[in-house]
């Protein structure tokens, strides 16, 4: 049996995207995009007689997007998402104490002359990595 072949190829750079942390205090939601307009702008993507109305928020093939906030941001500005999705979401870890009390991702983008890779890795919590330790 022949073993696989592995292609490798030199990294050309890797950069941290962005370190997160979980917030369950945190809202999801849609805003409208660039256009500033609810789903596709000039189109009835509700299919109710009125054209970019707030109930066209998200649809398909628009270029609306994703928000999540904290709970000081929505606070402070709760227009920036109309409409709220969930609660609880993960956002850029700002300080050293966020990454230590809650679970953390950091996000990375490789590229080379073969293209580019993505991947996330995850750290444990504080209280995660004291409960495992007691279930030993």
């Amino acid at each position: 049996m022949r073993s696989p072949s592995v292609l490798t190829a030199p990294i050309a750079s890797s950069v941290v995207v962005a370190t997160k942390t979980f917030d369950p205090d945190a809202f999801v939601g849609v805003a409208a995009g660039e256009d500033g307009l609810p789903g596709i702008a000039g189109v009835d993507d509700g299919a109710n007689g009125v054209v970019d109305d707030p109930a066209e928020l998200g649809a398909t093939g628009s270029d609306d997007r994703v928000l999540v906030l904290t709970a000081d941001q929505y606070r402070d500005q709760p227009a920036l998402i109309p409409l709220v999705l969930a609660r609880g979401g993960w956002i850029v870890a700002d300080r050293a104490d966020d990454v230590s009390r809650q679970p953390m991702r950091t996000f990375f983008v490789a590229t080379s002359r073969n293209g580019a890779w993505e991947w996330m890795t995850e750290k444990k919590s504080r209280e995660q990595v004291a409960g495992d330790r007691e279930q030993d």
